[in-house]
């Protein structure tokens, strides 16, 4: 039998995990589509990915 508080603190772990994995993927496409400009994520000056 689990606890309450086990199956929560798997749940975060989940989520966690799922969501860093989705920020990678994010990183990936978008460094992607820039590379077709000539350009990468880290070029890319804080205040034009701050409007967005």
């Amino acid at each position: 039998m689990i606890t309450a508080k086990a199956r929560s603190a798997i749940r975060h772990a989940l989520k966690s995990q799922q969501r860093s994995e989705a920020i990678q993927l994010g990183r990936r496409l978008l460094n992607r589509a820039l590379s077709s400009f000539d350009t990468s994520l880290e070029k890319l000056p804080r205040s034009v990915l701050q409007r967005c």
